[in-house]
């Protein structure tokens, strides 16, 4: 898949404009860390310290009815003990606003990361969820493009669409596409109030590479909106409407044992299957056999149940197009309320939303409360504390083999015997929830107006129910760091 941007694609746009001038700003930023439970486990925690680099180009450009700027900032990430940890990540975004009119503006932006390790992702508040392990190289672009348009001097109407493309290097894992579009309403009732409408559809794709099919999850939401700003030192802001979301249909071309009429009980035991290890057909079709792997068996217990799926793979039958009855229509929601003094800013904010995850094969429902406050006691210095909880639910759609406990009766001589016997594939839905608990205090000193001194702590508590790709851990990290940028050079 091809990994250029949209912010490569508004440099090229602004090298090819003839005669421009452009700010070229340059920085850098430092910071020094300390993390006590660096690899994210529950048990056997590693405290580790850190250095990070990153230096900083950015340029910025306004020409007639066009603006127009583009960031890039790579970091190199240096622990003292985790060698293996060590490594570069880089980010770059860019963003092109053009307004042929008074009443109409057309905004594109993108934004690109590369990363060694989902650890940053997951050390904000809302954050992604950090897997157990996780330490692989993956890759993720969003772009998105909004049109905006003042019908009348109250009456606004706006257009977005938006792609969003999370790969990992390790095709074991599972890739992720969202596509959403959407359109919103707003009429200006009086200075202070505004209501509206709005529509949205996003399709999450979820695939592991070579592996299993793409699984599609659908969102059709729609909404109600309002603001109200009765001053400038306050703001409610509202949105919220149900949402249907379609699950998607598992989609399989497997030729598996014959099993007999069953029905399921307490001592059933599903086990995933890895098609991929399967000897496989010239059709595409693959049987089971001594090199399949199946996920969640012990060593000892595999070839056991190797030997019985040998013996039971006579009969064979294919399973195709298995479907789910796992729809489901809740709802989505925006809410935050902000209050301004002279030196100080309050935010409170709720949202329900289709939450992003890097988890193998689930698509999510995201609850997310934050409480947000910032202090000046002087010019120079503010003090930020945050805290966030999320409550995230993740389904998982597939195909699972399915096995039960066979007891044979015992005799006078001989005790009695339990088998562990394969009955087929079935389609299931397993959901899991994950909490996390999220508090971080900020304080940044400005000692120049192009110098900044920052010192951070932050602390993370995360549990899930069910969930093997999930850790229950718990972490603290203090930071240290500095940022300097030069004067903006014209050309």
């Amino acid at each position: 898949m091809p990994k250029r941007t949209v912010a490569g694609l508004a440099l090229a746009a602004l090298t090819a404009t003839p005669a421009f001038a452009a700010d070229l700003t340059l920085g850098a930023r430092t910071d020094a860390l300390y993390d006590d439970n660096v690899l994210g486990t529950e048990d056997n925690e590693v405290s580790d310290g850190e250095v990070l680099l990153s230096p900083l180009i950015g340029v910025a450009e306004h020409w007639g009815r066009v603006d127009a700027e583009l960031n890039f900032k790579p970091t190199y990430e240096f622990f003292l003990d985790q060698k293996d940890l060590r490594g570069l990540n880089y980010a770059t975004d860019g963003k092109i606003e053009w307004r042929p009119s008074a009443r109409t503006s057309f905004e594109l932006n993108d934004k690109f990361l590369r990363y060694r390790s989902l650890r940053l992702l997951a050390s904000v508040p809302g954050g992604t969820p950090a897997e157990g392990g996780a330490r692989d190289k993956f890759w993720r672009n969003i772009g998105q493009l909004v049109a905006s348009h003042r019908l009348t001097p109250i009456d606004t109407i706006q257009l977005s669409g938006s792609v969003a493309i999370w790969e990992f290097d390790d095709e074991e894992r599972f890739d992720q596409q969202s596509y959403v579009a959407g359109l919103n309403y707003q009429h200006e009732v009086s200075r202070a109030l505004a209501l509206g409408a709005g529509a949205s559809y996003s399709r999450l794709r979820i695939q592991q590479r070579g592996v299993t099919p793409q699984r599609d999850t659908d969102y059709y939401n729609l909404s109600l909106i309002a603001n109200y700003q009765p001053a400038d030192t306050f703001r409610v802001r509202l949105s919220a409407g149900p949402t249907y979301v379609k699950q998607p249909t598992v989609e399989t071309a497997t030729t598996v044992p014959r099993g007999n009429l069953y029905r399921f009980s307490g001592n059933d035991i599903l086990v995933g299957l890895v098609p991929s290890t399967c000897p496989t057909l010239p059709t595409g079709e693959f049987f089971l056999g001594s090199s399949c792997n199946l996920t969640g068996v012990d060593p000892v217990n595999q070839s056991f149940l190797y030997s019985l799926l040998v013996q039971r793979s006579i009969d064979l039958v294919p399973v195709v197009g298995v479907s789910t009855d796992d729809d489901d229509l809740t709802y989505f929601a925006d809410a935050s309320l902000e209050k301004q003094w002279e030196a100080a800013s309050l935010t409170v904010g709720y949202r329900r939303d289709q939450g992003s995850s890097s988890a193998a094969g689930f698509s999510s429902i995201s609850d997310l409360v934050e409480v947000r406050g910032v202090i000046r006691p002087l010019r120079e210095l503010s003090i930020t504390a945050a805290a966030a909880w999320e409550n995230r639910k993740e389904t998982q759609t597939g195909a699972q083999f399915v096995t039960t406990l066979d007891t044979v009766p015992g005799t006078p001589t001989q005790p009695a015997i339990t088998n562990l016997v394969p009955v087929g594939l079935v389609a299931v839905t397993a959901t899991q929830r994950i909490e996390s608990l999220t508090a971080y205090v900020n304080a940044g000193y400005q000692m120049t107006p192009r110098a900044r001194l920052e010192a951070a702590v932050t602390w993370r508590d995360q549990s899930a129910t069910a969930a093997s790709q999930f850790n229950d851990y718990e972490r603290l990290t203090v930071m240290l760091g500095i940022s300097v940028e030069l004067d903006p050079i014209r050309w």
